[in-house]
């Protein structure tokens, strides 16, 4: 029941974003055919969606959630701030991540380059990258949502 809720809350914020393109909402930038095309292809199989936008939505997580906004558009992404909001802090993500693997690859949630932004790996409606792997080519790391 909160499953179709969310999934029409998307739908409804897609459209609404449609219709802003179209000159409805006053002086709303117009979107491009692609970021239409995206919108239409991102609501119409967020439920089966293999990155994180499907793995929130079979949780009952929101746009609203990650983006911080109830029409979320392509000038707001998920920050960090809204990420740690439901999963903790950096210093929790790092200490659950599995110790042994730590010891011998490194921790990607404490990482040698700082804080890092969530979005660096985890992407939303994309399929995830590991950051690391751009130097520890080695490395078997993965990703939900990847």
């Amino acid at each position: 029941m909160k499953k179709q809720f969310v999934k029409r809350l998307i739908i409804l914020c897609l459209l609404a974003m449609t219709w802003a393109a179209a000159g409805w909402a006053g002086d709303a930038k117009p979107l491009s055919q692609e970021e239409l095309n995206m919108i239409r292809e991102i609501s119409q199989e967020i439920d089966s969606s293999p990155y994180l936008d499907g793995l929130h939505y079979q949780n009952e997580v929101s746009c609203q959630d990650c983006h911080g906004v109830p029409q979320p558009g392509w000038d707001d992404p998920a920050e960090a701030e809204q990420c740690l909001a439901c999963h903790e802090s950096r210093e929790a993500l790092a200490g659950r991540f599995d110790k042994e693997f730590a010891r011998k690859w490194g921790n990607p949630h404490k990482s040698h380059l700082g804080d890092l932004d969530c979005a660096v790996c985890h992407k939303g409606h994309l399929a995830s990258t590991v950051y690391c792997l751009g130097c520890h080519t080695n490395a078997p790391f993965s990703i939900p949502g990847q």
